[in-house]
């Protein structure tokens, strides 16, 4: 999701966010030039470019080709 899009849909990135159950998914942000995740649980406004990694705290886990699962 890419904040400058959104305008054209009367959309911010919070209003698409909120549509996500975040009961059901660990959620960590990546901003630009960071090296680091951060964990996100709606504590702040998304306003930047960023990206939204979520993953299911339930069964089944995603598992990327020929390796363990990511949990």
């Amino acid at each position: 999701m890419h904040p400058s899009f959104l305008p054209k849909f009367n959309k911010t990135p919070m209003k698409v966010f909120r549509f996500i159950d975040l009961n059901g998914y660990l959620c960590f942000v990546n901003y630009p030039g960071k090296e680091s995740l951060l964990r996100y649980e709606r504590q702040f406004e998304l306003e930047l470019p960023c990206a939204l990694f979520l993953i299911s705290k339930e069964p089944p886990y995603p598992v990327r080709a020929g390796r363990a699962p990511l949990i």
